[in-house]
């Protein structure tokens, strides 16, 4: 054997070897993600990258949107970011120069018809004394129990999360924010004794179908009901993860969770009879998206909970997309430092 020809098997199995380790380093990160044996199809639509807004200030929620930009809550109390959607001038909305109250407090904000409503707590630990604060609406009111996940119906109905009994039970209730009345409520069975955790979810509101959607955050399924909470449906979404991935005792009062509870459901959005879902779990057919770390957003008609396909959105490293929301066709995505704009290609 030449030396030539010794040099050439070198390189060739050093190169095998090479090749051998990454496929196996790879192999080892993808069985990392939560990966379930289900399988997504294409939806019709998927999205088209307009720009992008990169912000200094830390980007918390979206509270929503009209006909000429979006609106995000940050991470600072009472201050807002808008965004146009036509050029590039960002907009610092600081509401604590006009109300010292939302500096020191916690808040739900939501964007609704021209205004701008907020929903904030009276202290840290107590949900059900909120003051409301816009122009129509400014006033106290207090609440038939403590609050945690809201959806603003109109610009004097509320849909909240009831929680009460240190989580024994469980409430949606439409609420008038005029005096504070519940006016119909949906009541969850507390089948699971975990705090109210696995009943834990995220609201989304279609007007042109009037649904409410109720998704759950630790489990796959999502409620459907009209706007009187009357439940027209309950569905699966189609990752198969039935619970949090945690194992829950409980001592007296208090509940501890063996292992880190995962949130199956991330973010959702409704829009002309389509609830898109944000998902954390990955599919079988997956192994591209979960390698680069995309969000599947799953498409579910609004009418049958019906599954309609899938598309994806990509998420920079230490970037993750925290909330969603269409408008008309435009798909609208934030994550900590950054305002996205795609538009659903047909």
């Amino acid at each position: 054997m030449t030396r030539s020809t010794k040099l050439f098997a070198i390189a060739t199995i050093g190169c095998l070897l090479f090749f051998l380790i990454f496929y196996f380093l790879l192999k080892m990160k993808l069985s990392a993600e939560p990966v379930e044996a289900f399988t997504r199809y294409p939806a019709k639509a998927y999205p088209e990258l307009l720009f992008q807004h990169d912000v200094t200030e830390d980007i918390f929620d979206i509270s929503g949107c009209d006909s000429t930009g979006i609106y995000l809550r940050t991470s600072k109390p009472g201050k807002f970011i808008k965004a146009p959607f036509q050029g590039d001038s960002i907009e610092i909305i600081d509401c604590a120069t006009v109300n010292p109250y939302f500096s020191t407090n916690k808040f739900h904000s939501h964007y609704l018809e021209g205004e701008m409503f907020f929903i904030a707590t009276k202290a840290h630990n107590d949900f059900n004394h909120v003051l409301i604060n816009n122009e129509p609406i400014c006033h106290e009111v207090t609440l038939p129990n403590a609050i945690s996940r809201t959806l603003l119906l109109k610009n004097d109905i509320l849909i909240a999360r009831g929680i009460s009994g240190a989580g024994k039970t469980q409430t949606l209730q439409k609420i008038n924010l005029k005096d504070g009345a519940a006016l119909q409520e949906y009541s969850f069975h507390d089948d699971y004794q975990d705090a109210g955790l696995l009943q834990d979810g995220v609201f989304s509101y279609d007007p042109y179908t009037s649904t409410i959607t109720y998704a759950f955050l630790y489990q796959n399924g999502f409620l459907s009901l009209d706007t009187n909470l009357k439940l027209k449906y309950a569905a699966k979404t189609i990752d198969q993860r039935e619970g949090i991935g945690a194992r829950v005792t409980k001592t007296g009062s208090a509940y501890t969770y063996e292992g880190v509870p995962e949130r199956v459901t991330s973010m959702t959005t409704a829009f002309k009879g389509t609830l898109y879902i944000g998902s954390n779990i990955y599919a079988s057919n997956d192994s591209l998206a979960s390698g680069s770390g995309m969000l599947p957003i799953d498409t579910y008609a609004l009418t049958t909970g019906q599954y309609k396909g899938s598309f994806y959105l990509k998420q920079d490293k230490g970037e993750r997309i925290r909330k969603i929301l269409i408008h008309s066709d435009l798909l609208l995505a934030c994550t900590r430092t950054k305002i996205i704009m795609y538009r659903l290609v047909h």
